[in-house]
């Protein structure tokens, strides 16, 4: 295969939206920029199911859209990853097990309809822990994603977004949709090196969506910046009849994101021993308050 310009899927998807945008760039050949990628990289198995063609007819539609002179939002055009637990009618919906392996979903989440809405191109469905139960990212049944960081040892993705974490981190998409409970964003954003968040209950309807906890879950964004991050949180934030828990927040609120907090130079705050939920070692306190020094 030929080379691949590197610069394009390391770019981030306000850039890439920029471009169609602008028409450096169309939406069509950023998709099949990146399912080539996705291709030559099959090895770290983020994907569960790429979905190639529906991916080009959106990139085509999402074209049209523009040559009308129509943006659908921010991040028209723009590839995105969804995590497997996400529904989307006439794709597997396997939620990490084999118990649901070729499971065909019949019906599509609020979010993968706010993704469409937006004109953005969904690349696939991403692996994941079995029922999104695990930190570590391991799934010994269907395949574990490969943190891309390290090619000659095995680490951890983190879980349960494993395959998102992977995807955006290997340049495989600009963006991912994940689910979070107790850390199944946040843990492989940290373990890939890339941004990803827990956004607050009810922000993102959670509708369609394979369940672990019915109180906890909550959609996220996996993103290459804290920008990319918020723009995708903006377009899926809003109230759905379909999941009684979500709010009515104002797009000012989510705009907000981009201000960061007022802090002291060179300050770190750390919780007081009494503040954990759970107790902290003492050796672990030691090290910690040694690394401050």
């Amino acid at each position: 295969m030929p080379e691949q310009d590197t610069a394009l899927h390391f770019r981030e998807a306000r850039e890439l939206a920029r471009a169609i945008r602008a028409g450096e760039l169309s939406s069509r050949q950023i998709t099949t920029h990146f399912l080539d990628r996705i291709a030559r990289a099959a090895d770290l198995a983020a994907y569960s199911e790429v979905t190639a063609e529906r991916a080009l007819a959106q990139a085509e539609a999402a074209d049209r859209l523009l040559a009308a002179g129509i943006s659908m939002g921010p991040l028209h055009g723009v590839p995105v990853a969804v995590k497997d637990s996400v529904q989307w009618a006439g794709t597997t919906a396997s939620g990490g097990s084999q118990t649901r392996c070729g499971v065909v979903s019949d019906e599509t989440a609020t979010a993968v309809r706010g993704l469409a809405a937006q004109g953005m191109v969904i690349l696939g469905k991403t692996r994941m822990t079995e029922f999104a139960f695990g930190l570590s990212g391991q799934n010994p049944t269907q395949g574990t994603a490969r943190n891309p960081w390290d090619a000659g040892t095995p680490r951890a993705p983190g879980g349960s977004s494993s395959g998102a974490g992977v995807a955006v981190a290997a340049g495989l998409a600009p963006l991912a949709l994940g689910g979070d409970t107790g850390g199944s964003v946040r843990a492989p954003a940290a373990l890939n090196g890339v941004v990803g968040y827990k956004p607050s209950s009810g922000l993102i309807s959670r509708a369609g969506c394979l369940p672990l906890s019915e109180t906890l879950d909550v959609l996220g964004p996996i993103a290459r910046s804290v920008a990319d991050a918020r723009l995708l949180t903006q377009v899926l934030a809003g109230p759905d009849i379909d999941d009684v828990a979500t709010l009515d927040v104002s797009a000012a609120s989510i705009a907000a994101l981009r201000r960061p907090a007022p802090r002291r130079g060179g300050a770190i705050a750390v919780l007081a021993p009494q503040a954990w939920p759970a107790a902290l070692a003492d050796e672990g306190l030691r090290i910690w308050h040694e690394a401050q020094e």
